[in-house]
């Protein structure tokens, strides 16, 4: 893997989820959601911010689901 020598930033807005309702979501597609959500982010501003400049900044950001929530049933 290619890794820069430095970056000004690291910016994320990558997600998964599924868009069925939120009381029909099993075991599987919530642990899938918050492993790529969650744990995909963390993992990507610890990797990033080996790399970044002084002054450098790491954004996390929400998705479609922050305006757009799933249906409770």
């Amino acid at each position: 893997m290619m890794r820069p020598a430095s970056v000004d930033a690291v910016i994320t807005t990558a997600g998964l989820a599924g868009f069925d309702s939120f009381a029909e979501m099993d075991d599987v597609a919530y642990e899938l959601a918050l492993i790529n959500n969650q744990m995909g982010q963390f993992n990507l501003a610890l990797i990033g911010q080996k790399n970044l400049k002084d002054g450098g900044s790491v954004t996390l950001a929400a998705g479609i689901l922050s305006r757009q929530p799933m249906p409770i049933s």
